[in-house]
């Protein structure tokens, strides 16, 4: 049998023209970058509600109150839905945040099959397939003119869909805000095209499509803020792509201008607030002199630079103290001047060959400086993944286009290296941004698998303790049990060391000892997150929780006849929570009962029914002891209210006929 000789395959054609890019990119590009984002992300379809989701869905009053709420959701901060949910009046809420669009689609889905997360991940999915659809379709067309630009567009699209920090906006769903604004941008963009080279450019057709992409860019405004860098980007993709020159650049866009003035005046007319909160949690530079705030910001921008470049590791939040603050003398800083100024050279010496390069790294310089915090206070944390969606769109562009103009001057050798790498690049990159999609399936999950990465932040130490405290709880045997309570608390010590001021992390450290039945360390924490916040909802929970449980041991004790140790018990529980009528009311029957102090039997009975003046045993009692202490008249009133309030209390009514027969 003859032998065929070896197949070989010159990968210097993969980059012909001919024989690549014009027949396979073209006929197959778009469906199988769609197909790749569908299956990077299918995993997340059995996935629950994670982190934030719980103030746009499950805790928000608007979004529960479906086509009703909406009106609510366009006149108001993003987060009023949550406060509302817990009847929690908030004039103003530091931010300003204003995403009504993805909102309004969680409303629309509450009408339709209530709240399912599995159905919210599907819906993220689809759009961000579409998203990546539409996004090589439109650069394919807004390349058009450049050499190799199908496959510019095909690798940008490429490296912008397995890019795993966009796990971050698909696997959450809140997510959706950052997936439809780049869609709406996206699409905006796509419909100028139709524009472009027109002979006439009054005519209905052109003038229909501006308005229709001035509409695509107003609802990207209404998905998220990040829309408003566009002022700077329409232009220069006019000036890039359209082949316009600067003052015809800027003449095109004023239409666009207008959309942001109209988004502006409804902000405005709102009343949404840029003021700043006053919690280190929700402000990471609260605590930073202004210049180490700015010099720890220019910093940031380099780990943005970086996540670009190299997405690892990830994690769901870089708050407070994940970073330490800088001054201007770090070399950090100068580092990422140095490197900024050097592609911002680059873009402006750009400008007069108008390359495809010089656009990618103006598109991610304008797209990053919204989120930078120079201008907005970007809230908690310092960086974030889901702030790279938009920015890493311009940097697989400009990747894209230098691997494709050094490939040309390679070697045949070379080419296949390179061939290679972006193979095993892909390959990688799919790898992570699929197991990172996992992390996401509830919040313990993500909280447990980002426990260690930056164990300098004081949220994700928290954020680890909660998650080993539910898993613990989860587990049926104590000791299995016990053991997890273990992990927890170190974690929970590290949130404290870290920021002291912390109420949820007192909370939860208190709650690890709880279970445990460590009532006094309990106490300890549960008293300082009540000295740091006493009104707020879960503390007075807390109190009353661990009262309760004093006053059960206080009950137990009284049923062995331990009279002292049951007083001690109801002390305590008076001590950790003044407002416990229950308390109250056991205390007086015990000094009235057993110790025969009428005095103070009667002063707590009477506690307890000005604590909960609707209780008819509490009444019931304090005649009881009045009755003792012969005060008659007093009686009478307290079993009279008794009836009133239960008119068929026979001990009561055998009172009242006992004194009326005197």
């Amino acid at each position: 049998m003859k032998n065929n000789p070896p197949i070989k395959v010159d990968f210097s054609k993969v980059f012909s023209q001919e024989n690549f890019i014009s027949y396979y990119i073209s006929r197959w590009g778009t469906w199988f970058i769609m197909l790749i984002a569908l299956i990077i992300n299918s995993n997340t379809f059995s996935f629950d509600y994670a982190v934030d989701d719980r103030f746009v869905i499950q805790e928000n009053a608007y979004i529960q109150k479906g086509i009703k709420g909406i009106y609510k959701i366009l006149t108001t901060d993003s987060f009023a839905g949550f406060y509302a949910y817990y009847n929690n009046p908030v004039d103003i809420l530091p931010g300003g945040r204003y995403r009504p669009l993805s909102l309004i689609t969680f409303a629309i889905e509450h009408v339709l099959w209530g709240q399912s997360p599995a159905l919210s991940h599907l819906i993220n999915t689809l759009l961000y397939t579409i998203l990546c659809g539409m996004l090589f379709v439109t650069l394919k067309k807004t390349l058009s003119p450049y050499p190799n630009s199908k496959l510019v567009a095909f690798l940008a699209t490429l490296l912008f869909t397995l890019h795993p920090t966009h796990t971050e906006a698909v696997a959450n769903i809140k997510g959706r805000d950052e997936i439809l604004s780049l869609l709406f941008l996206v699409l905006s963009i796509y419909t100028l095209e139709k524009t472009k080279n027109t002979p006439n450019p009054i005519s209905f057709p052109t003038i229909s499509f501006v308005l229709i992409s001035c509409f695509n860019f107003f609802l990207a405004l209404l998905s998220k803020e990040n829309g408003l860098m566009f002022l700077a980007i329409y232009p220069i993709t006019f000036y890039y792509f359209f082949n316009y020159s600067f003052k015809k650049s800027l003449k095109i866009s004023l239409p666009f201008y207008g959309v942001i003035l109209l988004y502006i005046i409804i902000r405005l007319k709102i009343g949404l607030s840029f003021e700043e909160s006053q919690s280190i949690m929700d402000n990471a530079y609260l605590w930073a002199s202004a210049l180490e705030r700015y010099a720890t910001m220019t910093y940031m921008l380099l780990r943005y630079l970086i996540l670009s470049l190299f997405p690892y590791p990830l994690s769901w939040d870089y708050s407070y103290a994940a970073f330490s603050y800088i001054n201007l003398g770090n070399w950090k800083f100068w580092a990422s001047v140095t490197l900024h100024l050097a592609l911002l050279a680059y873009a402006i010496l750009s400008l007069r060959k108008r390359t495809i390069i010089g656009y990618g790294i103006w598109f991610y310089l304008f797209s990053i400086f919204i989120v930078s915090g120079y201008i907005v206070n970007i809230g908690g944390a310092m960086i974030a993944d889901r702030f790279l969606f938009q920015p890493t769109l311009g940097a697989t562009l400009a990747i894209s286009a230098t691997l494709l103009a050094i490939v040309p001057q390679l070697s045949t050798f070379n080419k296949t290296g390179i061939v290679a790498t972006l193979v095993i690049a892909s390959l990688l990159q799919s790898y992570s941004f699929w197991q990172r999609n996992w992390d996401w399936k509830n919040s313990d999950t993500l909280f447990l698998a980002d426990a260690d990465k930056y164990p300098e932040s004081a949220r994700v130490s928290e954020a680890a303790g909660q998650a080993w405290i539910n898993y613990a709880l989860s587990l049926k045997d104590s000791l299995e049990q016990k053991k997890y309570l273990q992990k927890a608390i170190p974690y929970l010590e590290r949130a404290i060391q870290k920021h002291p001021q912390t109420v949820n992390g007192h909370l939860w450290l208190g709650r690890a000892y709880f279970i445990q039945n460590d009532l006094a360390t309990t106490e300890k924490y549960w008293k300082k997150a009540e000295s740091l916040s006493p009104n707020e909802l879960l503390v007075r929970q807390c109190m009353l929780l661990l009262s309760d449980t004093y006053e059960n041991q206080g009950l137990k004790a009284l049923q062995q006849n331990q009279i002292e140790k049951s007083l001690t018990f109801f002390q305590k529980a008076l001590a950790v929570e003044p407002q416990n009528a229950s308390v109250h009311f056991q205390l007086g029957i015990l000094y009235g009962l057993r110790l025969r102090e009428l005095e103070k039997s009667i002063y707590h009975l009477q506690q307890a029914t000005t604590l909960e003046p609707h209780n008819a045993d509490y009444w019931y009692n304090l005649g009881g002891a009045l009755i003792t202490a012969n005060k008659k008249e007093e009686a009478r009133m307290a079993w009279e209210k008794t009836l009133s309030i239960n008119p068929n209390h026979a001990s009561a009514k055998q009172g009242l006929a006992a004194l009326n027969n005197k």
